[in-house]
């Protein structure tokens, strides 16, 4: 619990305390240094976080990231609206070093117009196995995830 208390702090100043990179054009949290890919892989919950356009209306979000043979990570973002499951798959590409060592990524789905940032979009800020805070660049988007569906309270 104290994890998650942790990250949730994080969040609460991450726009104002979060080191970052500025790369002329775009702000980019800096990632965790203890990010490791092969423990990262899995399934996560969503337990909150920025409201996408494909998880609108969503309940139980979470997503499956498996490694693919050419060093990219497979993303499949699952939720439910109604009774009804939704998903999009999609491709997260580890992003230049100098965005990071590990944890960086740009992720993207076929339906989406890739972003104007060159850089990664998807920087896992803080990671400790259990939970996840993921920001994107110039932290427009935020995610806490989550090994649990339903943390301890």
């Amino acid at each position: 619990m104290r994890s998650f208390i942790t990250l949730l702090a994080s969040t609460v100043v991450a726009k104002n305390a979060v080191p970052s990179l500025w790369d002329g054009t775009c702000f980019y949290p800096k990632p965790d240094i203890g990010f490791e890919l092969e423990s990262y892989l899995g399934r996560w919950y969503q337990i909150a976080g920025t409201n996408a356009p494909y998880t609108a209306n969503c309940k139980c979000v979470f997503a499956e990231y498996k490694l693919n043979d050419n060093g990219t990570v497979y993303v499949n973002n699952n939720c439910q609206v109604g009774n009804k499951p939704v998903n999009i798959r999609g491709t997260a590409t580890p992003a230049n070093p100098e965005y990071g060592a590990s944890g960086v990524f740009r992720v993207q789905f076929p339906v989406e117009i890739p972003p104007d940032c060159l850089g990664p979009n998807y920087i896992v800020q803080d990671y400790t196995g259990d939970f996840s805070l993921v920001l994107s660049n110039n932290f427009t988007t935020l995610f806490i995830l989550s090994r649990k569906q339903h943390p301890d309270e």
